[in-house]
């Protein structure tokens, strides 16, 4: 059977949930063995990654980035909090603003199970056949 990256993200947390300290520490070096014996170490910052998501979902917390063209006003950026807060159903979000020229107009947030496209370059793109 052919493991993957979430696979062993989920493996390393279950490791990271065991209570007794000298067992956890076995158990973490068993898992670097095993992903040494196997010549996949580079996977390790892309398990990492996976293991932060599984652990935001464990402890309801989501990261989001919202991303403009220029910096949102207050009332927009209320308006979007609440748009996500509700498509997340969590009140525990992170949210991060990213500006990045290239968005044409509007918004983009994305978040690890959601993305919400209301940029006017998305629009345009949807109109395209």
């Amino acid at each position: 059977m052919k493991y993957k990256v979430k696979d062993y993200a989920e493996v390393l947390y279950c490791i990271s949930q065991i209570k007794v300290e000298s067992e956890r520490e076995v158990a973490v070096k068993d898992f670097l063995n095993i992903l040494k014996k196997h010549y996949i170490e580079s996977w390790l910052p892309n398990i990492f990654q996976n293991f932060e998501n599984i652990y935001n979902k464990d402890v309801g917390y989501s990261k989001v980035e919202i991303i403009s063209a220029y910096k949102l006003d207050n009332n927009h950026l209320k308006e979007i909090k609440k748009l996500i807060y509700k498509n997340l159903n969590n009140n525990n979000i992170d949210i991060k603003e990213i500006i990045d020229k290239n968005v044409l107009g509007g918004f983009i947030a994305e978040a690890e199970h959601l993305r919400i496209k209301a940029s006017l370059k998305d629009r345009l793109n949807a109109l395209q056949f």
